[in-house]
């Protein structure tokens, strides 16, 4: 399965919560705008990096089923 988190040009994320099942490998993928992205989710391992006008991704097996959300947003941001 792949997941496509979308970087846009307000400096917002989406999605920011996907729900997976237990033992589902996923392909991550960041999509940045015009600015650096970053994405963090603690619970599943990840911490992506994205440049401006480009896709970062990453490959997740999950341990457990949930619902899992992201902290998203341009680089450098507060």
């Amino acid at each position: 399965a792949q997941v496509v988190i979308q970087g846009g040009h307000d400096g917002t994320c989406s999605p920011l919560e996907i729900s997976l099942k237990q033992g589902q490998v996923v392909e991550f993928a960041l999509k940045a705008s015009h600015k650096m992205f970053k994405l963090d989710a603690k619970a599943l391992g990840l911490d992506l990096m994205a440049e401006a006008n480009s896709t970062h991704k990453q490959i997740v097996k999950l341990e457990n089923k949930g619902t899992y959300s992201f902290t998203c947003g341009y680089h450098g941001a507060n």
